[in-house]
């Protein structure tokens, strides 16, 4: 057996790990947000169950999605696999959650209120490669209401007051 293969492969494996995933930059500059047409002492939400198949059997999870918003002009979104609000509060809160929500790219980006719309643009994740930014917008309905039309579903996210909301610093928006 030739002796480079082996090393051809010790070296293509050790270049692939030393490879850091990255992420594109967002298109649209942060601006921040200085109206009153959504609340940012807190967080919005919206219970939803998700389908799926766990070796080989289905399976449906509630899971919680979560927007958080900063006067800054920063946002974050999560799924949170809770069923209820003090549980997703006690783990938000919580300084390694919140350590490790900075280390990655996803569910971060920023967002502008235009009239009745939230204009929104956020990395997503990547199958290979640097994290892509997705833009869309969400409806709103008033300050403490917004919803999000997810292919034939209308997701009706609810406002909830919160004190220990995470702040908005990380190392992927200036």
């Amino acid at each position: 057996m030739d002796q480079r293969i082996p090393l051809l492969f010790a070296g293509s494996l050790l270049f692939i790990l030393s490879c850091k995933v990255g992420y594109h930059d967002l298109s649209n500059p942060r601006q921040p947000y200085v109206g009153d047409e959504i609340r940012t002492d807190g967080y919005y939400y919206y219970m939803d169950t998700v389908d799926r198949v766990v070796l080989g059997k289905p399976q449906t999870d509630i899971v919680t999605r979560v927007y958080f918003f900063y006067r800054n002009g920063v946002m974050n979104y999560y799924n949170f696999p809770f069923l209820d609000l003090d549980s997703l509060e006690e783990w938000t809160a919580d300084s390694l959650f919140v350590a490790r929500s900075k280390q990655h790219p996803v569910g971060w980006g920023i967002f502008e209120v235009n009239a009745n719309k939230i204009k929104i643009e956020t990395w997503i994740m990547s199958t290979g490669g640097r994290h892509p930014t997705y833009e869309y917008s969400l409806d709103i309905v008033n300050d403490s209401t917004f919803f999000k039309k997810n292919s034939n579903q209308e997701m009706f996210f609810q406002f909830k007051e919160f004190v220990n909301k995470p702040d908005s610093t990380n190392s992927f928006i200036e």
